[in-house]
């Protein structure tokens, strides 16, 4: 392989491993697990909050329960305070979780569990977060799903069990990144190999 050739090569990987990296930061937002439910049934629904601000941790995150789901408990998190609200009926129509030290810093995210039963005539679960850094500022996941901050969103199917997982999707991604780190590896000991050719002629 010239040597041309292998610039080429090593480009094209740090496009790949750049996109990779985009990726990953683009859908870096308030989630909702599973994205797909079946009507009538149980649910655990899991909120997947990364802090992105540089500046300040997240310190307190507010979830409003969509109409078609009425949720009956959530799983504590330690370090975090929660604070469910209820309408007159005793429904459960927003969580507010509150960190009790310093929240999230930029490097970390948060996981809360929740249970709940989806009604049996829901199509739809728009969740709406509120994400609250320490330096006041609230970023508003209420969007639609092509904004800049969208809300998420669990569809639900008329009969049989949800589909797809926060940990399947986790793994998938972690398995396309560690392929690519490997590539790069492979790549640079190419390069030192031919590296080393040369110097011996």
């Amino acid at each position: 392989m010239s040597m041309r050739k292998l610039r080429l090569l090593t480009a094209w990987i740090s496009v790949c491993l750049a996109s990779a990296a985009l990726a990953a930061s683009v859908h870096a937002h308030v989630t909702v697990y599973p994205k797909e439910a079946a009507a009538g049934s149980f649910e655990k629904f899991t909120v997947r909050v990364p802090s992105e601000s540089q500046e300040a941790p997240t310190v307190e995150v507010k979830l409003e329960i969509p109409d078609g789901v009425s949720v009956s408990r959530t799983k504590p998190v330690p370090g975090w305070v929660s604070e469910p609200e209820a309408d007159d009926e005793g429904r459960i129509v927003s969580i507010v979780w509150k960190a009790e030290n310093g929240g999230l810093s930029p490097s970390e995210f948060m996981e809360f569990d929740l249970l709940g039963r989806v009604a049996d005539d829901a199509d739809r679960l728009v969740w709406k977060a509120y994400q609250t850094y320490g330096d006041g500022s609230v970023v508003a996941w209420t969007g639609g799903e092509q904004s800049d901050t969208p809300a998420s969103v669990t569809l639900v199917r008329s009969g049989g069990a949800g589909e797809g997982s926060a940990e399947a999707e986790f793994s998938a991604q972690t398995a396309i990144l560690a392929a690519l780190a490997l590539a790069a590896l492979l790549l640079s000991l190419v390069s030192l190999a031919l590296a080393w050719r040369t110097r011996r002629r």
